[in-house]
């Protein structure tokens, strides 16, 4: 899920968002699409699980190049902070020796936080969609090897989206139409709280062997997944807007 960042006007910050965002839209694609029953159908199990991992893979490549521009551009600003979500929250640690402790170190900046914690997530997606290719395990096997890290994962892109949308309320902005950041962090919370639903609904019950509720499984990742693609897809106009 894409996060808008304090960026510096250069075109090189703008590629590197664009390169961000994108990804995130692949990811969200294949999230939104992959659970649909003519999907699923039309490509097969084995090729269907692979979308999802193929999905969680561009996450992580999005959230990755997503952190490390947060910790550059604590670095290069000597400011340790910068905006989510376009909030203007800044924080107050500086950055000047060159540090790597402080470089990586970045607890006063908002960004640093929602970023991190998403990159936790996108990794615990990683696990869950590799481990959902096996077969033959049983119901409390299933549970702690996809399930767990699936729910872990819903619980860190929640929190994540959770502070970016808290930074851009401390700031004292009020949500505007026209404000994309502000749409961006709406969005990816309405997607977060999605992949949460279909998190729960995915538990599988030891008794039937079934997951909880597989059609809120299916329906809470599809719907996280479009909520998702339509925050990148904003967030690609916005880096080509800057990139113009």
């Amino acid at each position: 899920m894409p996060h808008r960042h304090h960026e510096h006007p250069s075109a090189r910050v703008s590629a590197r968002t664009w390169w961000i965002a994108s990804l995130f839209s692949v990811g969200s694609l294949c999230f939104a699409l992959g659970p649909l029953p003519p999907v699923a159908v039309w490509l097969g199990d084995r090729n269907d699980s692979l979308v999802f991992v193929f999905g969680a893979i561009c996450f992580t490549c999005a959230a990755s190049l997503s952190f490390l521009q947060v910790v550059g551009e604590g670095q290069g600003s000597g400011v340790v902070g910068s905006d989510v979500a376009g909030s203007g929250v800044v924080g107050s640690g500086v950055v000047g020796s060159g540090s790597a402790v402080r470089r990586w170190w970045q607890p006063e900046s908002s960004d640093w936080w929602a970023d991190g914690i998403q990159l936790i997530g996108t990794l615990a997606f990683n696990v869950t969609t590799v481990m959902a290719m096996a077969v033959g395990w049983s119901a409390r096997q299933e549970n702690v090897r996809v399930w767990a890290p699936d729910m872990i994962g819903s619980v860190c892109f929640l929190l994540s989206s959770f502070v970016a949308l808290s930074a851009a309320a401390a700031a004292g902005r009020q949500l505007r139409a026209a404000d994309t950041g502000w749409w961006i962090a709406v969005l990816n919370l309405c997607g977060s709280a999605a992949f949460g639903l279909a998190a729960i609904a995915a538990l599988v019950i030891p008794a039937s062997g079934g997951l909880a509720a597989p059609r809120m499984d299916n329906l809470g990742t599809s719907i996280g997944g479009f909520f998702f693609l339509v925050a990148s897809l904003l967030l690609v106009t916005e880096a080509k807007e800057a990139g113009s």
